[in-house]
């Protein structure tokens, strides 16, 4: 009997080179395809990050205007609510404080205001937001009215308007310095969400209580500089809340934030306290240096201290205002009463790292046009029904693009490019309206004039012409909240 021991055949199995590399493939455009997504997040994250920052000024901005309806209604601080009626203007605390005297121009040929055209000369960029160089050298023209809030300061003496000759009883007047103003407007207007440092430098413990100390600062410290912005509310020093010079109302003598940070080389023992603004912040006399505090410290830890450093709070982000009054019956009030001011619409202009001088403020000549479709109102159409199809007298029909339509022009010899793209926030000069940029439809250059047509997200109340009215672009805005009427 013969036995046959079954037979098996193995065949070795694998993959090709062909499907290695083909995986290899799908492999890479699945994993390119997620990365892709991390650059978009991350400006996700950023952006919403930036306008959580935005709400949470305009809420502080509601509640600073709730508290002091002044900010609107008598932007300078003079007691007359009647004058600013048909106007159109700003009030830019920060921006005020912050256009140094290298923005100032030596003189002025037009002062351009749509509502108050009044030829002045010698002024400073501070007392208006928009300017416009003109051929032929230190010539501007300028925008609307910038106002600081508070009440009247070094610098308004340099502003021309209509009723700036209120001195009748300057006793009762504070004159801010413009560094005062800057540091009130920073604590007003400001996030509060940065610090900046001022100072590196050692110091000395009293021991006042337990765990209290007062810290000895040394003479290399300006520490007159520093008390000055933590106290700007304090005009003239004295420790004290004087009439007029609580501005926020809350009772407190304050400014910017100020912190101290306590540097222990092996990182176990350092330390950080806020100076409150019920604190003591003494210089010396004469020189630099003087004493801070008493602060509450860990006892233990203070003598391991090598270094502190002074901080003051930045504020990155920021905002300002534009208002549009109506001509306004005030029923024969007299100019100082409340009820004399016309109700304002008010638009609250956030910004992010905001870009000071004047070059961030430039307005340009923009005109309306006819839109991509390039025929007055709705192309193909006869809009006013008078037989002819897209005739001249159907521009700016309502419903046609006209009124979303626009054509920024400049001279490159004398102006840069308009910091224009689509999501910019524009502001029209003659209207008092923010509009944010929705397409840009192109771009030409002639020899040194140039132009770009673009369109906006909301239709424009009447045409815009290059005679009349103009549009800034400015840098850094991350939203603009309507407040309404106030």
């Amino acid at each position: 009997m013969n036995r046959h021991r079954p037979t098996t055949s193995t065949q070795a199995s694998g993959a090709t080179l062909t499907e290695v590399l083909m995986s290899m493939m799908i492999l890479s455009i699945g994993v390119l395809s997620v990365a892709s997504l991390f650059p978009v997040g991350i400006l996700s994250s950023a952006r919403a990050t930036q306008l959580t920052h935005a709400a949470l000024l305009r809420q502080n901005a509601e509640a600073v205007l709730a508290l002091n309806s002044n900010l609107i209604h008598d932007p300078d601080g003079d007691g007359n609510y009647r004058e600013h009626n048909g106007t159109i203007y700003a009030v830019d605390l920060l921006g005020w404080a912050r256009i140094g005297p290298q923005d100032t121009p030596q003189t002025r040929s037009d002062y351009f205001q749509t509502l108050q055209a009044n030829p002045q000369t010698s002024s400073g960029v501070a007392c208006f937001w928009g300017n416009q160089p003109v051929a032929g050298g230190q010539s501007f023209r300028y925008g609307i009215r910038r106002f600081h809030g508070f009440e009247e300061s070094d610098k308004d003496r340099l502003c021309p308007y209509t009723n700036f000759a209120h001195t009748s009883n300057p006793q009762q007047r504070l004159i801010r310095s413009d560094s005062v103003i800057g540091d009130e407007a920073q604590s007003l207007v400001g996030s509060r969400d940065d610090w900046l440092e001022l100072f590196r430098t050692t110091a000395k413990f009293n021991a006042v209580a337990n765990n209290q100390f007062q810290l000895v600062i040394g003479p290399s410290v300006d520490l007159r500089s520093v008390k000055q912005q933590w106290h700007a509310e304090d005009l003239n020093g004295n420790d004290q809340l004087d009439p007029g010079e609580d501005i926020n109302g809350n009772g407190v003598i304050d400014g910017v934030p100020i912190r101290i940070s306590l540097i222990d080389p092996e990182g176990r023992h350092s330390q950080v306290r806020n100076v409150p603004f019920t604190a003591a912040i003494t210089p010396n006399a004469s020189g630099g240096g003087g004493t801070i505090g008493p602060l509450v410290f860990d006892a233990p830890a203070v003598n391991r201290i090598t270094e502190i450093i002074i901080e003051v709070q930045n504020a990155r982000f920021s905002w300002m205002m534009t208002v549009r009054k109506p001509s306004f019956s005030h029923g024969g009030l007299p100019a100082n009463h409340p009820g004399a001011a016309a109700p304002a619409s008010v638009d609250l202009v956030v910004f992010f790292q905001r870009p000071f001088g004047r070059s961030n403020e430039t307005f340009y000549q923009v005109q309306s046009t006819v839109g991509a479709d390039l025929q007055p109102g709705v192309a193909q159409f006869d809009d006013n029904g008078n037989g002819v199809i897209d005739d001249a007298n159907e521009f700016f029909w309502a419903d046609s693009d006209d009124r979303f339509s626009l054509k920024v022009t400049w001279n490159s010899s004398l102006i840069d490019r308009p910091p224009i793209a689509s999501g910019r926030f524009v502001f029209d000069l003659k209207h008092g309206q923010w509009y944010r940029v929705r397409n840009i439809i192109g771009e030409t250059t002639t020899g040194a004039s140039s132009s770009i047509e673009f369109t906006v997200d909301r239709p424009l109340p009447d045409p815009l012409v290059l005679t009349a009215g103009g549009m800034m672009f400015p840098k850094g805005i991350i939203a603009v909240f309507p407040l309404g009427t106030k």
